[in-house]
């Protein structure tokens, strides 16, 4: 299950920029530096196999970002296992422009990706080869995804119906469905959110996110399936979704530190 885990991980944040030099705005009111956790759910039964957090970081003209996934209780005595993605670039005139890439795992080589935008390639380094794919402009790697939705989202510019993808493993073609509004199911509890579905078109992943207009456009959920029906599914946690509330209606992070319990409703 772990291997499968990894290969659904490495192709589930998926993005799309322009490499130019002018610098993009960030909404207004989005937290330069900042942390969202998700609870990692498997399989039919949801059961909760591990936590993921997602961290970044704006400053300068550039970006950092990372994904850390770690199992939880009786999957974490029995297999300990750690994942981490990392990006780091500039922001664009139309998005982040990624520089580097990297997955780090348990007990496997790391894999890195670094982009050369002066010949427009992407080297890609696994089990010590180095392998160069070709990259258009707007090509980008699969961490920030939910960084681009918001910016295209909020900007109110319309999601583009294909795009490109570099992974730890070669670059992908994907096809992106702006589904509209629609209701997410959070731990039982729903909410008004807003569907994008993305599917490679090898057949090899679908993607489903819901997101939060009214926090920036984020994650919600995070549904992942690939082509031998392995299913992931990320939900945001209490806590984190009280906490990013709290950030966008001025609140101080202590206040909203002591809530508890599932998202509440909010209206469309």
């Amino acid at each position: 299950m772990t291997n499968r885990l990894c290969a659904a991980l490495c192709v589930a944040w998926i993005a799309l920029f322009s490499p130019l030099c002018a610098q993009a705005a960030l909404l207004a009111g989005f937290p330069q530096q900042g942390r969202l956790e998700y609870d990692l759910m498997h399989g039919e039964d949801r059961g909760r196999i591990g936590r993921a957090e997602h961290a970044w970081q704006y400053a300068d003209g550039r970006y950092q970002m990372a994904l850390a996934v770690q199992t939880a209780g009786l999957l974490d005595a029995i297999y300990h296992f750690e994942y981490t993605q990392q990006s780091s670039g500039v922001q664009g005139a139309d998005g982040l422009v990624p520089e580097e890439f990297a997955v780090l795992q348990t007990r496997r080589q790391d894999q890195r990706a670094h982009f050369d935008w002066a010949h427009n390639e992407v080297q890609i380094t696994r089990k010590q080869r180095t392998t160069a794919y070709p990259i258009e402009a707007g090509t980008q790697d699969v961490l920030s995804i939910w960084h681009w939705v918001m910016q295209v989202k909020g900007g109110g510019k319309p999601m583009p119906t294909q795009m490109n993808v570099v992974t730890n493993r070669r670059v992908y073609t994907v096809a992106v469905e702006d589904k509209g509004k629609t209701r997410a199911s959070i731990r039982g509890s729903e909410r008004a959110a807003h569907l994008v579905t993305m599917r490679a078109t090898n057949g090899k992943l679908t993607l489903e996110m819901w997101l939060d207009e009214t926090l920036w456009w984020m994650p919600l959920r995070i549904l992942m399936v690939d082509d031998k029906g392995l299913t992931l599914d990320q939900q945001i946690t209490a806590e984190s979704l009280a906490r990013f509330e709290a950030q966008r209606d001025g609140v101080p992070e202590e206040a909203a530190s002591a809530q508890e319990g599932a998202p509440a409703e909010n209206a469309p």
